[in-house]
């Protein structure tokens, strides 16, 4: 199959000339994204706690019941990118406009079946990952010096996701290659899991675009992307790198606003990431669905020239 070079930042022009076509889209921006995201940060930042043991088991318990109910609503509003971008793949034109209620409704039953595909996608990579994890768990067992090194990198990696304060982790990542060098050799072999992933970033849009189910869909990805693996990935990365380094930058900011700042302040720089980040999100989803229509669009013509054996 004959690579095609795309332009990255072409299909993110396309992918925001079509989002300011379909006012559908601001209103899955702004509930289904924004909202969430911000409500998110919200609990996270005032969720009330308490000394008391039964009190804090309700609270705890909230809290968790409130992040699965905000993380649903945010995956709707991927569900529903997907659903008005799916007129990507056949044309970039985007006449034809839907409204919010019916976007909302339609995606909702495509809610479970790209949560599902998601997992399945998960369990295969973490499949392929394992011919990296069983070497690198065999030497952790085997070095104290390393697994002294690494228990810290967990614990400051989980305080850099929740803050964005790098701090934490910027002395412990100077450790690991003098600790932990022998477990950096089975690095290579994560290599089949990230080809996978790579081979199978489509599945979102096939789901929603040809109505193609769990391993059917990843299949389906695989079979578009094989032999483009490499362009695929450069253009992928561009996006993605484009998009989401602002929502990285203000994700810092609002990490040393935590350490100085007042919580108002927090919470404004809070908001303005999540701005950032559901807009970076959307445009990253639909400039994915662009570049599956170009791909699927390709592989039709290079099928019309060279006919499958039979």
């Amino acid at each position: 199959m004959q690579s095609i070079s795309i332009n990255p930042f072409r299909l993110l022009s396309e992918s925001w000339r079509f989002l300011l076509k379909q006012p559908a889209l601001l209103s899955v921006l702004f509930w289904l994204l924004i909202a969430p995201a911000v409500l998110l940060d919200m609990v996270r930042l005032y969720w009330p706690e308490s000394d008391i043991e039964s009190v804090r088991r309700i609270g705890t318990t909230g809290f968790i019941v409130a992040q699965v109910v905000l993380a649903f609503l945010f995956f709707w509003g991927f569900a529903s990118v997907l659903l008005v971008g799916r007129r990507m793949v056949k044309s970039m034109a985007g006449r034809s406009r839907t409204s919010f209620r019916s976007v909302r409704r339609e995606s909702l039953r495509m809610i479970f079946p790209l949560f599902f595909t998601s997992l399945l996608r998960a369990i295969v990579t973490l499949e392929w990952a394992f011919l990296a994890a069983i070497p690198a768990m065999m030497f952790l067992l085997g070095s104290q010096t390393c697994r002294a090194t690494v228990s810290p990198f967990i614990s400051a990696f989980g305080t850099f996701v929740n803050t964005g304060t790098i701090g934490f982790l910027d002395p412990v990542l100077r450790k690991i290659p003098m600790r932990c060098g022998p477990l950096l050799i089975a690095l290579p072999l994560l290599l089949p899991a990230a080809v996978y992933q790579i081979r199978t970033a489509f599945f979102g849009v096939i789901v929603v675009s040809e109505n193609l189910l769990y391993r059917d869909a990843l299949r389906r990805s695989r079979d578009i992307v094989r032999g483009r693996t490499w362009s695929v990935l450069m253009t992928i990365l561009v996006m993605a790198v484009s998009l989401y380094a602002p929502s990285v930058i203000l994700s810092f900011a609002v990490g040393a606003l935590l350490q100085t700042a007042s919580p108002d302040a927090v919470l404004f720089g809070a908001v303005a990431k999540d701005i950032v980040y559901a807009v970076a999100t959307l445009l990253f989803i639909l400039a994915l669905t662009a570049f599956y229509g170009k791909l699927r669009r390709e592989a039709g013509r290079v099928e019309e020239v060279v006919p499958e054996m039979e």
